[in-house]
């Protein structure tokens, strides 16, 4: 996959430098995502003049609607992407994005480029060394964590907590200010607090009741926070595949597995529920009878098929 990537993008690069060598470069980015935060800091810390604008993907074509595009010199859309193809194949619109819910879209002869092999600020990065000419290894350990953190790999420690400053942060200039240099190092205070997280933690999933699903090795739990987390060791605790936990505060549902034979955000488009990534992704219920039906039919769609993943 990345070979395809290089191959695609050496033979668009002169579209693409054309893009990025614009003084002023509109970016389009995740709200309240790290992967979003960190395409905004590599576009700010490397170009002259980057105008940021955050969005959800369900909001994403509003914003898209209201934009008049000839007001930009160039437009960058990364880790988000658009359904408008009118939009997307002007001559100055690039995309990067990683998320399946944008591989129709993919073009790389119009400057789309969606690969699910790395995350959106990983992507990009490499879009922009390959039209700067210039290798960017100073910002490798920030990216590689927001990476490892957003494809829910976690082969680095250090890349949930990360995350747990980001989601705690005031503003993302906070965020900005903290990492401006892409050095991640923890001060003595911010040990001590995910620490006193941890045990927090622990007291939480002792409390937690996990209930295993009928038909699927999956399990399921009702709370406000901590999603991978809780995910992750609701499968590791139970040898479990699959776990679902949802949020009755936003009414959302985090879904993670460990099993490489789902595809955990096909399998929630096709049920028409929601999206996301291979072995993480999320829906949205807004009644409990719709929960319960949503839970039955995740459950009743991965023992059907998928039956190594059947009790």
């Amino acid at each position: 996959m990345k070979k395809i990537f290089y191959d695609d993008l050496q033979r668009n690069i002169k579209k693409v430098r054309q893009i990025l060598s614009q003084d002023e470069i509109l970016l389009i980015t995740h709200d309240n995502c790290m992967d979003g935060m960190g395409c905004q800091l590599l576009m700010e810390k490397i170009f002259k003049q980057v105008i940021v604008m955050k969005t959800s993907p369900q909001k994403i074509e509003t914003l898209i609607n209201n934009i008049d595009p000839s007001n930009y010199k160039a437009i960058v859309l990364a880790d988000i992407s658009s359904q408008n193809e009118k939009f997307l194949n002007l001559p100055h619109v690039m995309l990067v994005d990683h998320h399946d819910t944008a591989a129709n879209m993919h073009d790389p002869d119009n400057s789309i480029f969606v690969y699910d092999f790395e995350c959106g600020t990983k992507l990009l990065k490499r879009v922009i060394e390959a039209a700067i000419k210039k290798p960017l290894k100073k910002y490798d350990e920030l990216v590689d964590l927001i990476n490892d953190y957003d494809l829910w790999e976690h082969k680095d420690p250090r890349s949930k907590k990360l995350a747990k400053l980001f989601y705690k942060r005031t503003s993302d200039d906070e965020f900005a200010e903290r990492f401006w240099g892409f050095k991640v190092e923890f001060t003595i205070e911010e040990e001590q607090r995910f620490e006193d997280q941890r045990i927090e933690y622990e007291q939480i999933y002792n409390q937690l009741d996990v209930f295993e699903l009928e038909e699927s090795n999956t399990v399921f739990a009702i709370y406000n926070s901590y999603n991978n987390d809780l995910c992750h060791d609701m499968m590791e605790r139970n040898g479990a595949e699959v776990a679902i936990l949802f949020n009755p505060q936003t009414r959302c549902g985090s879904i993670r597995t460990v099993s490489e034979e789902i595809h955990l955000g096909e399998m929630l488009d096709s049920l028409g529920i929601g999206g996301g990534h291979p072995m993480a992704a999320g829906f949205k219920c807004e009644t409990d009878d719709f929960l319960q039906k949503t839970i039955d039919n995740i459950d009743h769609y991965i023992s059907t098929n998928f039956p190594m993943l059947k009790l």
